[in-house]
């Protein structure tokens, strides 16, 4: 994975950046987890290190009005645990490049920190407050902030070696330092209002203009004729013969038969397309049709291609 960051720094530089310092400083505006983070089991592992499930209800938290959305749910979590795990691998190599973060460096960002101060001095009483809240020890939250700070130094140093121009760095910094608020509205054509019915001109221009999509394959149909009368019976059966299809057949699957009749129909075969049998005052002629391949008729689907052109035209007025 590091060798694919380092193919893609540049992305790395503001996924990085995201990833990591908006949740240091998202995470200091918070005031009560508590209930939220509980439990200890894992949601990722990276090279023998957890990501805590804590860890990841509190980042998630972030997007909860993204989470009220269930179509926007699994992809939110997706991006949460990426996050997390792009910042342990990254911690973890800076571990590997001896590139280590002291106890002062942490102590120096924690004093930073504008929720831990009283009087604008960092107060280690407000500190020990702030983090029983948010349901941390303080080793937990300090090695959470000397992950970050591992991670951003490998993110330094993939800085180093990539030229950005000072409208680039002008606007991730700006990115950076910008929060965002408000909520997400997904549009769909289908809860567009729209009064319209296609003209049969239009109907015709959009099956010409797509035959092949009409195409289809060779395949098989089991049609079903119910009769009473045994005169019929023998008359429909020459006639299917010879290679017409009676009026009155219906699909096998539209029917409610008995089941000496759909064990009939389940061994129809190229051999023995055509039967007749008799199930108490009723006949059933029971035929496996073989559709040819070709081009759908207009009349067969013109409900699809009505659906299509008003499907088209709510999206045009959605773009409007």
């Amino acid at each position: 994975m590091f060798g694919f960051i380092q193919r893609h720094r540049r992305l790395a530089i503001a996924f990085i950046a995201v990833a990591s310092l908006s949740f240091v400083f998202w995470m200091f505006s918070v005031s009560d987890l508590r209930q939220m983070l509980t439990g200890s089991s894992c949601v990722a592992v990276v090279k023998g290190d957890c990501v805590d499930i804590r860890e990841f209800r509190f980042e998630l938290s972030r997007y909860s009005e993204l989470l009220n959305n269930p179509g926007m749910r699994e992809a939110v979590k997706r991006l949460v645990l990426s996050s997390l795990i792009t910042r342990k691998v990254l911690a973890k190599k800076a571990e590997e490049m001896g590139w280590l973060v002291s106890d002062e460096e942490v102590l120096e960002a924690i004093k930073g920190v504008d929720v831990f101060k009283e009087n604008g001095e960092f107060s280690p009483k407000r500190y020990r407050e702030v983090l029983e809240r948010w349901g941390f020890s303080p080793k937990e939250y300090e090695d959470i902030v000397r992950e970050i700070l591992m991670a951003r130094r490998v993110s330094r140093f993939l800085e180093a070696g990539v030229y950005v121009l000072s409208d680039e760095a002008q606007l991730q910094r700006a990115f950076e330092l910008t929060r965002l608020s408000g909520k997400l509205y997904l549009l769909k054509p289908e809860l567009v209002p729209l009064s319209y019915n296609p003209s049969e001109e239009e109907i015709r221009k959009y099956y010409e203009e797509n035959k092949e999509r009409f195409r289809e394959r060779q395949r098989s149909v089991r049609y079903v004729w119910v009769l009473k009368d045994k005169e019929r019976v023998k008359e429909y059966y020459e006639r299917i013969k010879g290679g017409e299809l009676p009026e009155g057949y219906r699909r096998a699957d539209e029917l409610e038969l008995p089941a000496s009749v759909l064990h009939e129909l389940e061994n129809l075969s190229d051999e023995e397309r055509l039967k007749v049998l008799k199930e108490g005052e009723e006949y059933y002629i029971l035929y496996l049709y073989k559709v040819p391949s070709g081009i759908k008729p207009l009349e067969e689907v013109r409900e699809e291609i009505v659906r299509a052109l008003v499907e088209e035209k709510k999206r045009e007025k959605l773009r409007e």
